[in-house]
């Protein structure tokens, strides 16, 4: 009831009504999380109480920019096209301040799960096979027998999918109502990161090449045990917290609204501190940039195309971040694991770099040694990829998604290359190992199904006469028709629906031969683990088939059952 009143006051009484129930609700989440650092330092019951009001704020933003478009548009409403009043700069200043203490900075280590590959349209794949006895073994032993059971454990973001996703959306509306605030606060917060100056800060490489002589070195260290000495030691607490609620900042940003020019000034502000801020800033900006530049080419396709169609660079040197990340493989001290990191930051930076598929494709020469590193780091992950890389290939999966915002008859240099990798991808990632071989492991089921649904995406025709009779044998792993399974319902929920049609159409009679062994919506399918877990289905198609003339025949996306995989006992 509450939920519904105060998003009737945002959808009725313009942004004078945002305004009033946001600083009512970012007021009551300030007093939640008074005096507690991080979230996981909040009661539990706190939490909750705290993921409660940050779903009202998210709905409250989410309907008043459903209302504005809608407004001013005659069809559908495009978000795209229009931006909601703007909001205040001080309140926006409590929303980010808020925001920072209910989710924490990218862990150590962090892979982009392939989830993100898809986009914001498939949020959470559920998880299934490998994925839930993985997240399990995850947890180490002595968390859960050090705590006592009784008493309530303190809960994380990484806990609660809910929490990431509510400040998605509020950061969207924030930043599309008042860019410029949002902006200079981000600005503000990256300055903070080093806890040196710039000059005394040095990449592995350059203190490698600009080591000082022996005669030196005595009044080198002199000078920075005498900079170290300036720092008060009663601030050191606080400038821990200063860089991490920093780092936090950074995260955020991959939730940004932007288009490109706005994508452009954020990589202009942070390409000069990528080797100057160390190791924390350049992991988590390869966690958070790639996001930034796939969501930004899903909002807007247009810019995207335009950008391949001229031939032009996005501005905002691009292309020197690039070259950053590609000087640190040629330093022998970053770890291998580490630079494999990098290849998706690298590989969404080479999407807002047309010539070079132009050079890759063999439709002109390269006319710089530049070019040459940057094709040779295409040609790098299309051999890592035949190892099983998750790096090499999460970055070409996310090439064949880019690709796919072309037409068939756009000869854009990209969409060509996409086309020549496709067949790399698909040999590598779903193809079944041949009986007693050495290869390597296959992907995590979250992978292979962003492989389905990518090279269906690019090639419907070719999927459906030659990949999904292969994924559908009964030889093929069971990861395989999980994938399938997943595509179809991500499929299913997409607005061009009809153009799947022929792919569902063709899926329909393994579904329904898996209905007939099932008992009370329960399908038992033989899996390789004993936990159980859950595959979405979409059984509208499977309705129309067996009984087109029941009521959800009529409207497909009205229902999508869950059915439950368990391993036969």
């Amino acid at each position: 009831m509450i939920r519904t009143s105060l998003i009737e006051i945002c959808t009725g009484a313009g942004s004078t009504g945002i305004d009033a129930v946001l600083t009512a609700l970012v007021g009551l989440l300030e007093e939640l999380g008074q005096g507690w650092r991080s979230l996981n330092l909040h009661p539990p019951q706190f939490v909750q109480s705290e993921l409660y009001v940050l779903g009202i704020v998210a709905d409250c933003c989410s309907s008043h920019w459903r209302m504005v478009a809608a407004a001013e548009s005659s069809g559908q409403p495009d978000l795209t096209t229009v931006m909601p009043a703007p909001l205040d700069d001080a309140l926006v200043g409590r929303i980010f301040s808020v925001l920072r203490g209910l989710i924490g900075p990218i862990p150590d280590e962090y892979e982009l799960p392939s989830q993100t590959i898809l986009g914001d349209s498939w949020q959470r794949i559920p998880p299934v096979l490998g994925d839930v006895q993985s997240r399990q073994q995850s947890k180490p032993q002595s968390q859960a027998s050090s705590q006592p059971s009784s008493q309530p454990q303190a809960m994380t973001s990484a806990e609660i999918p809910e929490m990431e996703a509510y400040i998605k959306v509020i950061t969207e509306f924030v930043t599309a109502s008042n860019w410029p605030f949002a902006f200079a606060y981000l600005k503000s917060a990256i300055q903070i990161l080093p806890n040196t100056p710039v000059a005394l800060f040095q990449s592995r490489s350059q203190t490698q090449a600009q080591v000082p002589p022996p005669s030196q070195q005595q009044q080198y260290q002199q000078q920075q045990q005498q900079h170290d000495n300036q720092q008060p030691r009663q601030n050191q607490a606080g400038s821990k917290d200063d860089e991490r609620g920093a780092l936090v900042m950074l995260r955020i940003m991959s939730f940004f609204w932007v288009n490109g020019p706005k994508l452009s000034r954020i990589i202009k502000e942070v390409y000069p501190r990528f080797l100057p801020y160390g190791g924390t800033f350049r992991h988590t900006l390869a966690a958070v940039m790639p996001l930034l530049v796939i969501r930004w080419l899903d909002r807007f396709p247009r810019e995207f195309v335009q950008l391949h169609k001229s031939r032009q660079r996005l501005e905002g040197g691009v292309d020197v971040l690039f070259d950053m990340v590609q000087a640190l493989a040629s330093d022998g001290t970053v770890r291998r694991r580490t630079l494999q990191m990098l290849y998706p930051l690298q590989m969404t930076l080479l999407f807002l770099m047309p010539d070079v598929f132009e050079v890759a494709g063999n439709l002109r020469e390269a006319r710089s040694a530049a070019i040459s590193r940057r094709v040779a780091f295409l040609d790098g992950l299309r051999k890592a990829i035949r190892n099983r890389n998750n790096q090499a290939c999460y970055s070409l999966l996310a090439l064949l998604r880019a690709a796919r915002h072309f037409d068939a008859d756009n000869e854009a240099a990209i969409a060509t290359y996409a086309l020549d990798v496709k067949s790399e991808v698909r040999d590598a990632v779903l193809t079944r190992p041949s009986p007693g071989s050495s290869e390597p492991p296959l992907f995590e089921q979250g992978m292979l199904t962003a492989a389905f649904v990518s090279l269906a995406d690019i090639n419907l025709e070719g999927c459906i006469e030659f990949l999904l009779p292969d994924c559908l044998q009964p030889a093929s792993p069971q990861s395989f028709k999980v994938a399938v399974m997943q595509g179809c319902s991500y499929f299913v929920r997409q607005p061009e629906l009809g153009r799947f049609r022929a792919l569902i159409d063709a899926v329909v009679p393994f579904f329904r031969a898996q209905l007939k062994v099932s008992t009370h919506s329960l399908i038992f399918i033989p899996l390789a683990t004993s936990r159980s877990v859950f595959v979405d289905w979409p059984l509208p198609f499977l309705v129309r088939h067996v009984d087109p003339h029941g009521d959800h025949a009529k409207s497909p996306r009205r229902r999508l059952t869950r059915l439950y995989a368990v391993q036969c006992a």
